[in-house]
């Protein structure tokens, strides 16, 4: 039988969880107000993006974002159809696609990012030291590596 989280750490988690809907929340607002491609959809096209030969499989990319299936694949077939990722077969399996991403795709990234970073910065970074954020990466790393 497993033990319970302390109080503390339901603290800990209330308050991760609140600073990150938070913080996207704005940040996807920011986007919004500048006209430009939502954090869902800068999270998939980057994922493709920075993947190996810059080009994933839909199966791997549900792996890569916090999205569900369901909503992951709606989000990927308009992606498609406003030309910012490209779907090709798989030649070694016929029920997968390959992903990547186009030209506009990178486009999007690339004008998406300022604000991205920006946002970053206002909402976290600026209320951490370094240091700080060197523990929360051990700290987080250890948690996601389970």
């Amino acid at each position: 039988m497993s033990e319970s989280p302390s109080n503390i750490h339901i603290q800990a988690w209330a308050k991760m969880v609140g600073l990150t809907q938070k913080a996207l929340a704005q940040i996807d607002q920011q986007l919004a107000q500048a006209g430009l491609i939502s954090l869902a959809w800068y999270d998939v096209i980057y994922a493709v993006y920075s993947s190996p030969d810059r080009k994933l499989r839909l199966s791997d990319l549900v792996e890569e974002v916090i999205l569900s299936k369901s909503a992951l694949s709606r989000s990927v077939e308009k992606l498609v159809q406003e030309g910012l990722l490209k779907k090709t077969p798989c030649s070694s399996d016929s029920r997968a696609a390959w992903l990547e991403v186009t030209s506009a795709g990178k486009d999007a990234l690339r004008k998406s990012w300022p604000i991205y970073k920006k946002g970053i910065q206002e909402h976290f970074a600026s209320k951490i030291s370094k240091k700080e954020a060197e523990i929360l990466v051990g700290l987080l790393s250890r948690s996601t590596s389970s």
